[in-house]
């Protein structure tokens, strides 16, 4: 996990190309997608149908990896509502792999 926290770029908020670094909101790193690689094919996993299920009956609904976001020790984001990057988001999807880690907690809101 530590050399991925190092490849990071510093995280940064807000959308429509006004992101900007604010050191006391967020401590955490990321990447863009065209800096890893994943190997999940999520449009082919059934998570969509899944989380989406009775919601969008005509399966109209696209995921889109955006970012990777990278938490090490003492990183943090504080509480906050993601900004749309465009009029189709509608949600952001946090997926949280099993690492050690101590203290802090990942509270969802809706």
């Amino acid at each position: 996990l530590g050399k991925l926290a190092a490849a990071c770029q510093p995280a940064t908020l807000g959308g429509n190309n006004e992101n900007a670094h604010n050191k006391s909101h967020c401590k955490a790193g990321k990447m863009d997608p065209v800096d890893f690689a994943a190997s999940s094919d999520v449009d082919n996993s059934g998570l969509i149908d899944s989380l989406l299920e009775g919601v969008d009956e005509e399966g109209q609904t696209k995921m889109e990896l955006r970012k990777l976001d990278v938490y090490g020790k003492d990183s943090f984001f504080k509480q906050h509502k993601d900004t749309p990057q465009d009029e189709t988001t509608f949600c952001s999807l946090v997926v949280l792999f099993p690492t050690p880690h101590e203290g802090g907690e990942c509270p969802s809101h809706k």
